[in-house]
């Protein structure tokens, strides 16, 4: 291991041999566990009217994984949750930009799907029958939704703490 462009994206050396990884908040002493990892993501923070929302659909546009969903998923143990790979690109933001993503979207990148998430029991009616939710929304490119939305219904993910009896 001879450098930093040997480890995997998001992780960096806090040792000769202990490795960290910024995403999954994580430690490994294995550099080779490094490259293993396929977790991606990224976050855009700049001040208003610098093109965000341009770049990120151009990201979108040039890194397509359309092959994601033929991977196999996972058992996350310390969230207690079934990971499946998706192609689909999260976008968490204000309810207030909800709209103009999807109309950026529309105008620079007619050829994504977008479904703008807008709660569960919204989402479980657009789910066309004889499908789960997982199949359909494999189906689009972007899925939009606001801070507030994911916030309040975060908790559905997970299973309900196990509580003592006393």
């Amino acid at each position: 291991h001879s450098g930093p462009g040997d480890l995997g994206l998001w992780w960096c050396r806090v040792d000769s041999n202990l490795f960290y990884n910024w995403i999954e908040a994580r430690f490994v002493r294995d550099p080779t566990l490094t490259r293993l990892s396929n977790c991606r993501g990224a976050m855009l923070a700049e001040e208003m009217g610098l093109g965000k929302t341009v770049e990120a659909v151009a990201l979108m546009l040039l890194s397509p994984d359309p092959d994601a969903a033929s991977r196999a998923g996972w058992y996350d143990d310390r969230n207690e949750i079934d990971v499946v790979p998706t192609k689909t690109t999260l976008i968490v933001a204000p309810e207030t930009l909800r709209t103009q993503w999807i109309e950026e979207i529309e105008q620079h990148a007619p050829g994504l799907s977008v479904y703008s998430y807008a709660g569960r029991t919204k989402a479980e009616n657009d789910v066309p029958e004889g499908l789960t939710w997982e199949q359909w929304a494999q189906r689009f490119d972007v899925m939009i939704i606001s801070y507030s939305t994911l916030s309040r219904e975060l908790s559905t993910a997970k299973s309900e703490r196990t509580r003592s009896r006393r």
